[in-house]
């Protein structure tokens, strides 16, 4: 059993269609900014998406388990507040309001907060990855972050000797395992934007690539019923630096 606390700096994560769980964990003292020199080492990176305001972090890797068995005391209420009606209908009419005239598409969330003490953070993430067998499953925590957990189909880079692949993603649908898939024309128009994002940049830095698609994609099971997406892969060598092209595509329009 691995106690931790959320002064620890760890990550817990399962790649897509594995089921072997990885945990990382930082002992030493780091500076812990995600930069190119990281990529040299072993561990975990969180990149958000306002690079402005909150830095990029990477854990370093001091120790690496396979499927752990853990335990996570957290202590630490959140500032967070759930987001009233009143406050997302009022930001929804603004969004509104400028969607014709400079933006396509704007994803609009909002926050729910739940009381949770006592949960057994072991259990939702064992739950997580056994529902999303498809999908990237992390959890992680550092003293700056707080602790994540999530899933995701998309694949932003894989890399492997000057071979790298990387995916189109949007669209979704969730329907009957035996049905047939049929995309309307608001999904396919929005899965061809970030193909077309992926392959300018891929044009701008001069890279060669084949590309496999749109095809339907499975993203998770549930019983009888299916998570689906539209997907394009792409394929390609390059001799260019690793770290400047992570910095282009991240983050694509669908993330």
């Amino acid at each position: 059993m691995i106690n931790l606390t959320e002064t620890d700096t760890f990550a817990i994560f399962k790649m897509p269609d594995d089921n072997t769980i990885y945990f990382v964990r930082q002992f030493l003292p780091s500076d812990n900014n995600f930069k190119e020199s990281s990529l040299k080492k072993s561990g975990f990176v969180i990149y958000p998406f306002d690079i402005e305001s909150n830095k990029a972090i990477f854990i370093n890797a001091d120790e690496i388990l396979i499927d752990p068995f853990f335990n996570i005391t957290i202590t630490k209420n959140t500032e967070l507040q759930s987001t009233t009606i009143e406050e997302y209908t009022d930001i929804s009419k603004k969004i509104i309001a400028v969607l014709d005239d400079k933006y396509y598409k704007i994803v609009h969330s909002k926050i729910k907060v739940l009381k949770n003490e006592g949960a057994d953070i072991y259990k939702l993430y064992k739950r997580l990855a056994k529902k999303n067998k498809n999908a990237f499953v992390f959890l992680f925590n550092t003293p700056e972050t707080g602790l994540w957990m999530g899933a995701t189909p998309e694949k932003l880079l894989t890399a492997k000797n000057n071979k790298f692949e990387t995916i189109a993603l949007a669209g979704t649908q969730y329907i009957n395992a035996n049905s047939e898939v049929t995309w309307n024309e608001k999904d396919i128009s929005e899965q061809k934007i970030v193909m077309e994002y992926l392959e300018n940049i891929l044009k701008e830095s001069d890279i060669e690539f084949k590309k496999n698609g749109p095809y339907t994609k499975i993203a998770s099971r549930n019983e009888n019923m299916n998570l689906v997406h539209l997907a394009t892969d792409y394929k390609f060598s390059t001799e260019k630096t690793l770290y400047n092209l992570l910095l282009k595509l991240h983050p694509t329009p669908a993330t």
